[in-house]
Order: C-alpha cells, then sequence, then structure tokens
C-alpha cells in the first residue's frame, strides 16, 4: 500500500476520528490490567533484582526507557530490562538494538520474560497515558520511523503505536505464497480501520488481541 493511498488525508481524518471508543477501549482495559496483573509485576521486579543478587554481571536497572515514535510524536516506551549492562552505562539506553534467539546478551530472566512478552508489560501505563494503544503497529526509533515513511508506508503516523499489532498475531499463521511485507501488512491495519465504524474498530483490536494471546500462550516471543 502506497503513500497515494492516503494522498487526500481522508481516510486520516476518517480513521482518527472514529478511534475515540479505541482510546475509552485502552484507557478502561490498560487500568484494569494494570490491576490485574500487579502480582505479575512485582514477581518480574524481584526475578530481575534476585539474579542480580546472584549474578553480579546480571545486575543493573530494572526498567529501561527507549525513545520511541508513536502516531508522528517522541515519546519514552517502558520496558523491564533483559540484558546485561555489561558495564555500559549506555546499554540501558539503547533504542534500535536488534535481539536474537538464545541471545547471549540477555539474562536468564530477560530470556523468559521476552518468550512470554512479559518485557512488554509495563508498556500498559504507556497506553494509559495515551503515548500508545493496546493494537497498533510496533513503535520505532525515530531514525527508522522516518524511513519507513520515506517509502510510502504511512500506518505509524496515522494510529498510536501497540503492544501488540498485526505482525505479532501473524505469528505461526500458514505461510503465503507472496507474503507481504510488515510495513504493507501494518499499513493493511489502517485501510481495516477505515472500513470500519468506531465500535468496528474496538471489536476489530479484540480479535487481533485474541490471536496474539494464542501466539504468547505457545510462548513464540521473541
Amino acid at each position: 500500500m502506497s503513500a497515494e493511498y492516503f494522498s487526500l488525508g481522508k481516510d486520516f481524518d476518517y480513521v482518527k476520528g472514529n478511534l475515540y471508543l479505541k482510546r475509552g477501549f485502552d484507557i478502561l482495559f490498560a487500568a484494569f490490567f494494570i490491576i490485574l496483573f500487579s502480582p505479575l509485576f512485582l514477581m518480574c521486579v524481584l526475578a530481575i533484582l534476585g539474579e542480580g543478587l546472584i549474578s553480579k554481571t546480571a545486575r543493573g536497572p530494572i526498567f529501561i526507557i527507549q525513545r520511541r515514535v508513536s502516531q508522528g510524536r517522541p515519546f519514552n516506551l517502558i520496558k523491564f530490562r533483559s540484558y546485561y549492562l555489561k558495564d555500559d552505562p549506555h546499554m540501558a539506553h539503547l533504542a534500535d538494538t536488534i535481539w536474537f534467539i538464545n541471545d547471549r546478551r540477555q539474562t536468564w530472566v530477560g530470556k523468559f520474560l521476552r518468550k512470554f512478552y512479559l518485557d512488554e508489560l509495563p508498556q500498559l501505563f504507556n497506553v494509559l497515558k495515551g503515548e500508545m494503544s493496546f493494537v497498533g503497529p510496533r513503535p520505532w526509533p525515530e531514525k527508522q520511523y522516518l524511513e519507513v515513511l520515506a517509502l510510502g508506508f504511512h500506518a505509524r503516523r496515522v494510529v498510536r503505536g501497540g503492544v501488540c499489532g498485526p505482525l505479532q498475531a501473524l505469528k505461526g499463521a500458514a505461510p503465503e505464497d507472496k507474503p507481504p511485507s510488515k510495513f504493507e501488512v501494518e499499513d493493511r491495519l489502517v485501510a481495516d480501520y477505515c472500513e470500519r465504524s468506531a465500535l468496528g474498530i474496538v471489536f476489530y483490536d479484540l480479535r487481533l488481541i485474541g490471536k496474539t494471546l494464542k501466539v504468547v500462550w505457545r510462548a513464540e516471543g521473541h
């Protein structure tokens, strides 16, 4: 889907005008899940602290802050730290590090957190603050964000970045003969929003969240 798809701006306005129920859904459920998962939050914090007590190399901050862009606006994304700092304090602020399966830079606790997407839990506070949504394209650092815009893919400019999105929901799906690029998948999300009412967008989000939860249950995290 190219930039011409949104060239008149009417699709931008239509989608943004129909996101009020989506925002209400985000506020309600973010507050609900923060309360519901508070014991899990505490266990993650204790696990990170406990590993630091056992292994000196695993010590570091509980949270990391990464500068990202959501709906065209920069913000501070929050995560549980999942990797070693290795005496480099700047590691805590890396925003565009690429991680691999069984990456040795990940702590033992960090591998578990990432496998089940638990490192993403603090982003519920980003959702509550209005910086992110439950469903949307993953927010990227500004450099990559601008590069994707230059290629003509505008999903990240139209909707807020999401804790989960179409890419996560597609994990484990049957491969297509000619699978779309991840940018096309994310822009398709905006196109799907254009075809739905405000209430329809909420139900569409719920369906994507359900698919993502299946991925989490199968432990297919990064």
